[in-house]
Formats: structure tokens, C-alpha cells, sequence
């Protein structure tokens, strides 16, 4: 008897066969920032099959968070982001091993934050200091990570 409904991953399995999703579930990620850009891009990693994240924000949802948040919800208003993330993730995905740190980074503290444990760092922050020295962090201890590049409510990024 078939599932009608399919598994989760039977989407991700079409693209990258029964290795790549084994590699995925294996797969150590971070996520710094659970913004607008991080909680989609955690999210989707969430969807996607990878087995361990470790996600770091100092913040609380807030209502003006609802509109662009991947789990911006009513009922996560008032929680720390990466409470309300892991909760979300595990309503997607209950077998995701998820570590979640409520702390905010400067470049002083960067260096200790970053999740040694995992192999790819996502880096989602959206204030300029904490992402340069971040990514000054990441780029010293020669971990391989992705950079996105918010706006962080600025109508004009450039001035």
C-alpha cells in the first residue's frame, strides 16, 4: 500500500537521490539570524532534510516581525526567535535535532559563538558590526559559510 500523501523529503530525494538526502540528514548547519532572511533560509533547511542546526538570535517576535518572518505567528509573539523557530521546525519536521542559543554577538564575543560543531555556517544578520565581525570570525577559523545581505528595515541601504 502506497502513502498518498508522500514523505517530506520525497521532493528533495527527486533531486539529490538517496545519498544526497542521507548527506543532508547528517549535515551540521548554523544559522546567525532569525530574521526575515535567516528564518526562511533556516526554514527551508528545516524542509529540506538537514538533520542538525544550531540557530543563534538575541531576539523576541514582535508583531511588526508577523510580516516577514517564515514563523511569524501570533501565538510566537513575545518568545525568543529561536524558541518560537524550534517549535515551528518541529511542527515540519519532529526528528530535526535543533540547539538554539538567545544571545547577541559583537566582535568581541563573535569568535565564541560560532557553532564548532558544524560543517556550513549561514550567516543572517542584519546589523552591520556583529555581521562583519562574524564573518571576520568565520573567515579566521577558515569555516566554509554563506553570507546574505539584509536590508534590516533601511528603506534606502545606501544612505
Amino acid at each position: 500500500m502506497t502513502n498518498p500523501g508522500g514523505s517530506l523529503f520525497d521532493r528533495t530525494r527527486i533531486i539529490v537521490g538517496e545519498h544526497g538526502l542521507r548527506a543532508l540528514a547528517e549535515a551540521h548547519v548554523a544559522v546567525y539570524g532569525l530574521g526575515g532572511v535567516g528564518a526562511a533560509c533556516a526554514l527551508d533547511l528545516v524542509r529540506a532534510g538537514v538533520g542538525h542546526l544550531h540557530v543563534v538570535d538575541f531576539d523576541t517576535v514582535e508583531a511588526s516581525n508577523l510580516n516577514r518572518l517564515a514563523f511569524g505567528f501570533q501565538r510566537y509573539v513575545g518568545r525568543a526567535k529561536t524558541e518560537a523557530f524550534i517549535d515551528a521546525a518541529h511542527e515540519i519536521n519532529p526528528g530535526i535535532e535543533i540547539a538554539g542559543e538567545k544571545i547577541f554577538f559583537s566582535g568581541e564575543t563573535a569568535p565564541e559563538i560560532i557553532a564548532r560543531e558544524c560543517s556550513i555556517h549561514a550567516d543572517c544578520v542584519d546589523s552591520l558590526s556583529p555581521k562583519a565581525s562574524l564573518i571576520a570570525a568565520l573567515r579566521r577559523g577558515d569555516f566554509i559559510f554563506i553570507s546574505s545581505m539584509g536590508t534590516a528595515g533601511a528603506s534606502c541601504p545606501n544612505g
